[in-house]
């Protein structure tokens, strides 16, 4: 590979910010019991634009082990902490906040 690609390639991906994001994939999915790019791919399916993830394998077991990503529950909320890495937004599956509703009639006093 030449230098500039590779300047170009190190650049781009090989940084701080995504290192940190791998860092938080691993971590989430440790706590839901699948592998970082299992969450990889579920966080990319889950964005508001429309994503064509493709994925690349040499073998019939590491396409299966993709297809898991498909079945990785990611709420709203895990997304924005994979997405941030905002500590304000840990995710309830790592011990991070988790909202409760209030009972209706609680609301209907007020």
């Amino acid at each position: 590979m030449d230098a500039w690609r590779e300047h170009r390639l190190t650049s781009a991906y090989l940084t701080p910010e995504n290192f940190a994001r791998r860092a938080r994939a691993k971590r989430l999915g440790a706590a839901l019991g699948v592998g970082p790019e299992h969450v990889a791919l579920a966080w990319s399916l889950k964005q508001p634009y429309a994503a064509h993830v493709c994925v690349a394998t040499t073998s019939p077991e590491h396409l299966r082990s993709n297809a898991q990503a498909l079945a990785v529950p990611l709420s709203a909320d895990d997304v924005a902490w994979l997405s941030s890495g905002d500590d304000a937004l840990v995710p309830a599956a790592l011990g991070g906040p988790t909202v409760v509703a209030a009972p209706r009639e609680v609301l209907k006093s007020r």
